[in-house]
């Protein structure tokens, strides 16, 4: 076997950033519960230059939504025991919210949960289906 020479002090080029929209300057509030995910989501928004809040509790949502933001990407899970309610203190506080929800159920959401203008995308998403969502619900 053989492998083929290379020339050793050459560097490679590599993007941090894989490509997608600039979120430079906007607010995204990301409401999930599970640690990772919403690390996840904090790093490659971030990396983007978006300002992210993250709330793993219908309470921390509550008292970060006085702070307004742009877009939110919003699990059920920490607010189903009043998502119209949690939707109405958003929107009373961010009037022109883009809200992308993002939910493991195979078959989308519940009646009644959706907002004006909001999408979907299911877990386990790439984060390219959430930029796209974010992008197609709003110019960002």
């Amino acid at each position: 076997m053989r492998w083929p020479l290379v020339e050793a002090n050459k560097p490679v080029s590599r993007s941090i950033v894989p490509p997608g929209p600039s979120l430079a300057g906007k607010r995204v509030l990301v409401v999930e519960d599970d640690a990772e995910v919403a690390l996840l989501l904090e790093t490659a928004l971030g990396a983007r230059g978006a300002s992210v809040v993250v709330a793993r509790t219908a309470a921390q949502l509550a008292e970060s939504a006085s702070l307004g933001h742009d877009a939110a990407l919003i699990d059920l899970s920490p607010i189903q025991e009043d998502v119209a309610g949690a939707m109405d203190t958003l929107k009373r506080t961010s009037p022109n919210l883009v809200v992308v929800f993002i939910s493991g159920s195979a078959f989308g959401l519940p009646d009644g949960y959706c907002v004006e203008g909001s999408r979907w995308v299911r877990k386990p998403f790439e984060i390219g289906e959430i930029l796209a969502a974010l992008s197609d619900a709003s110019r960002l």
